[in-house]
């Protein structure tokens, strides 16, 4: 018996290698195809913010998942943030972000007390009442380098 088993264990032993071996053809020999599977983009942003054509410094900007009905449906006042940052003395915000690669819209949320500005669903400002943000517009990621925003008084 156990004459039997080695046997069969030798006998596979040889099969293995030529059956995963070299060679041409659909399998083995040769390097592995590189494997990339993409989860995220690098975007740079380029975001201005004025108020009647005047840049805005300190105002606070995210950038997140754009609202959606399961969003709306959870009571949720937002969606996953991405981003999170400040304008500068000449109302830009610039840096360079990871984004989801599968992210083609995000929205972008201003921040400013006492400003108010465009949302793209007027509904969702009359929902949060009080709790909007200044300003929510979903935009595709290509047009975040060279965005621009103006508020006005709330």
């Amino acid at each position: 018996m156990r004459r039997q088993f080695t046997g069969l264990l030798g006998a596979i032993a040889l099969l293995f290698p030529s059956a995963c071996g070299g060679g041409t053809g659909g399998g083995g020999g040769g390097e592995p195809a590189a494997f990339q599977f993409k989860t995220s983009e690098d975007v740079t942003l380029g975001i201005t913010i004025t108020k009647a054509g005047v840049p805005l410094a300190g105002v606070t900007i995210t950038i997140a998942a754009p609202v959606t009905a399961a969003t709306l449906g959870s009571d949720a006042p937002s969606t996953e943030a991405w981003f999170s940052g400040g304008t500068d003395d000449s109302g830009r915000c610039t840096a360079t972000i990871a984004l989801p690669a599968h992210a083609d819209q995000v929205d972008v949320i201003v921040q400013h007390d006492g400003s108010r500005g465009v949302f793209t669903d007027e509904a969702l400002r009359t929902l949060w009442g009080p709790l909007a943000p200044s300003a929510r517009v979903t935009v595709t990621t290509a047009s975040l380098t060279d965005l621009v925003l103006d508020l006005e008084d709330a």
